[in-house]
């Protein structure tokens, strides 16, 4: 987190969410708390809100961790799995579905595999 500070510090137009994707990219073991996956943990109740304040950002990076540290998977597969669910456009095959799951506007709770501990569905039932 030191050096995502000195990034921001240094580089003016590297934001507090693009700090991140930066990190993600060059292999670091952090988690990008991109727009899709602060849907996808605000709507599963594991974060707040869907917004990009530090404390935001801290908990869907601190959530992501606990689910590499759950899984034994690496950090950067937790994110892919993630942003893929929550993506409308995704190869074919790649996860199983033509398109995303906890989609933005149309969201296919009745195939999603988590819909049981989903806040989002609990208020849409």
């Amino acid at each position: 987190m030191e050096l995502r500070k000195d990034l921001i510090g240094t580089f003016g137009y590297l934001a507090k969410v693009t700090s991140y994707h930066f990190l993600t990219e060059i292999g670091m073991p952090v988690l990008n708390p991109n727009t899709i996956i602060r849907r996808v943990f605000h709507r599963l109740g594991l974060i707040e809100g869907e917004g990009t304040s530090e404390a935001l950002l801290t908990k869907a990076v601190g959530q992501g961790n606990e689910f590499a540290k759950a899984t034994s998977h690496p950090i950067r597969y937790i994110d892919i799995v993630f942003v893929a669910l929550g993506r409308g456009h995704i190869r074919s095959g790649d996860i199983g579905v033509e398109q995303g799951i906890c989609l933005k506007d149309d969201p296919q709770c009745s195939i999603c595999g988590v819909s049981e501990y989903c806040h989002y569905f609990a208020q849409k039932a």
